[in-house]
């Protein structure tokens, strides 16, 4: 599984679930806006998205987990807790195999190629955070990506998000002379 590269695609998948199922809508900005796995996003109750921040102790490593959250996010997920009691489950606990079906038939809008799933949002996310960022923060940033990920390397986390692709080599390779 691929992240979503290209910010049109991504805009037009947020819009496509944003129009077709709320929850579905929540499920995507909670990968591409935090990073998490589904799994602990699918155990999340109203009371843990109260601050500004979400705490998380992960179900694989039980390494804890501090998110801000962010803005769009933020709006979403008030909208979608009105109403609602602080012990409550923000998800239904097979949320996550809807949102296949949904990212699926909402990557095909979109011409998005290959296959997708949940774990495309936590790559996108990690993705396109590191690919926004400056020139000069794109080192120590991996670094605290693939902290966030658990991995052992930043060598891990550029083959986990596939930051060069086929296409970059191929570039590098026309560009290059001796």
């Amino acid at each position: 599984m691929q992240p979503i590269r290209d910010l049109d695609q991504l805009n037009g998948i947020k819009q496509h679930l944003r129009e077709t199922n709320k929850q579905q809508y929540l499920l995507f900005l909670f990968g591409i806006y935090t990073g998490l796995q589904m799994l602990d996003i699918l155990f999340l109750t109203v009371g843990d998205i109260q601050g500004t921040h979400i705490e998380v102790r992960e179900y694989g490593t039980g390494k804890l987990q501090r998110v801000i959250i962010h803005q769009e996010l933020r709006k979403a997920l008030d909208e979608y807790v009105s109403g609602r009691s602080d012990d409550e489950r923000l998800f239904e606990k097979d949320a996550d195999k809807e949102l296949v079906q949904s990212l699926t038939s909402a990557a095909d809008r979109v011409g998005l190629q290959g296959e997708v799933g949940a774990e495309t949002l936590r790559k996108t996310w990690g993705y396109q955070l590191y690919r926004q960022a400056e020139a000069d923060d794109q080192m120590p940033l991996l670094a605290a990506i693939s902290s966030f990920y658990s991995h052992k390397s930043t060598l891990e986390t550029i083959e986990y998000l596939q930051i060069v692709t086929q296409e970059d080599i191929d570039r590098a390779m026309t560009d290059f002379e001796l």
